[in-house]
């Protein structure tokens, strides 16, 4: 008995081996000069050389019994050939390049970057960006294969070349060479706020104590605390959630959001306030408040609140804005995990008026901030954020981050609810 199964698994094994090698003879694979062959039992996988990927057929297949027995076992599929992205040499030599092949995927990706570690790649304002040589052999003709971001068919090959290398302060949004000052004296008790300083640098978070993430299902705002236990924000950030707070998360202490942080608080709120003749078609009256259980923070304090006897801002105020949206209106910029920072202008009621003539525009209860040559602005992600501005040696809430026309445009200025017109709403709710 013991012998006949021996007998069995040797003719098993030996058909198997029958079965692949007519799988070899009726389909030839191996004659790729540009990549490595590479069988294992039934199935066979070409790996390319270096900047090359598969195209004409998929990187592996497998031999299979058809369904006509007569004719033996087939390949499932014609096996990719190995064919060559498009060369890539950058005009700027600062720009610089970093390649290695997956080992998992067999993606030949590179990763550029630039030499100087306080230079950004421009105009897509990235510290760096990573592209894989791909195939997309039913789009591709002439069997060229082109760099690629994962799970996309854009190509970045002509956009390559033309990269180069820049500081960061000319960055949209980026962090500001003039950023809110240290020092601030507290509303509570007029003293200065505590320092803490880490590697030798303040830190946004001891800048911007009143700064706080917030999440509405997916969509991503900036806050403003106002009390210990209350938040401001913009009412398009609410909308739409009055009824499902469960789904609303705040987050405290935080400065990278894909990070979570040592002294980082999440919480939930308590209730949710809409200002009451807020409307989704239009931006007028666009203020919520967030109400939540108070939570002891070693960096998180209220900002200070103008009152009735303060002059709003003027051309001549310094002001700033903070958040973590995105820090260009690129559609290839993704959103930004870091806290950031920036130095802001008030526009006066007419400039304002002049260049943004929109049915939006209310300057009783709006006011518009930014730079006349662009550059620096609020932008996606960043809405309900505070905008702050400087009065004897207070970091004054007058604003709170509501909408505008693109990110950083030439005079296209953010418009931010104007606080100064809702205090007595605040004081009342």
């Amino acid at each position: 008995m013991h012998k006949f199964l021996i007998f069995q698994f040797i003719l098993h094994s030996y058909a198997n081996w029958a079965h692949n090698s007519i799988c070899m003879e009726k389909k030839d694979i191996s004659g790729d000069k540009n990549g490595e062959l590479k069988c294992n039992g039934p199935s066979c996988e070409i790996f390319c050389k270096k900047e090359f990927d598969h195209y004409g057929g998929p990187r592996k297949v497998n031999c299979k019994v058809h369904q006509d027995s007569s004719k033996g076992n087939q390949w499932n599929h014609q096996i990719g050939v190995c064919r060559p992205c498009v060369p890539i040499v950058p005009h700027d030599k600062e720009l610089v390049k970093q390649c290695r092949k997956s080992a998992t995927t067999g993606i030949y990706n590179c990763q550029y970057s630039c030499k100087q570690k306080d230079h950004l790649i421009m105009p897509i304002k990235r510290k760096s960006f990573l592209v894989g040589c791909r195939c997309r052999w039913k789009i591709d003709r002439q069997e060229i294969c082109h760099w690629r971001r994962a799970k996309t068919n854009k190509i970045y090959d002509e956009e390559i070349q033309n990269w180069y290398c820049a500081r960061r302060e000319v960055v949209s949004f980026a962090i500001a060479p003039a950023g809110l000052p240290a020092n601030l004296k507290s509303c509570k008790d007029e003293k200065h706020f505590n320092q803490r300083i880490f590697g030798g640098m303040l830190t946004s978070l001891e800048r911007w104590p009143w700064i706080v993430r917030l999440e509405f299902g997916n969509r991503r705002c900036g806050g403003t605390l106002i009390s210990e236990s209350r938040i401001l924000t913009a009412a398009h950030c609410c909308s739409g959630f009055e009824n499902d707070i469960r789904n609303v998360r705040i987050y405290l202490n935080e400065e990278d959001a894909l990070l979570f942080e040592q002294n980082e608080i999440i919480l939930n709120p308590l209730n949710l306030k809409i200002h009451e003749n807020y409307r989704t078609n239009s931006f007028h009256d666009d203020l919520c408040v967030l109400d939540f259980q108070k939570a002891k923070s070693i960096f998180n304090h209220p900002v200070c609140l103008p009152d009735n006897s303060t002059q709003g801002p003027s051309s001549s105020s310094k002001c700033f804005i903070a958040g973590w949206g995105k820090t260009s209106f690129s559609p290839h910029e993704e959103a930004n995990h870091k806290l950031n920072e920036v130095d802001v202008k008030i526009w006066n009621n007419a400039k304002c008026r002049n260049v943004l003539s929109s049915e939006n525009l209310d300057l009783d209860k709006m006011l518009c901030a930014g730079w006349e040559e662009g550059i620096k602005d609020s932008c996606q992600g960043d809405s309900g954020g505070p905008l702050v501005c400087l009065e004897n040696d207070k970091a004054l809430l007058f604003g709170v981050t509501s909408w505008g026309v693109g990110c950083g445009l030439p005079d296209s200025p953010g418009v931010y609810v104007r606080i100064m017109h809702y205090l007595s709403w605040l004081n009342k709710i």
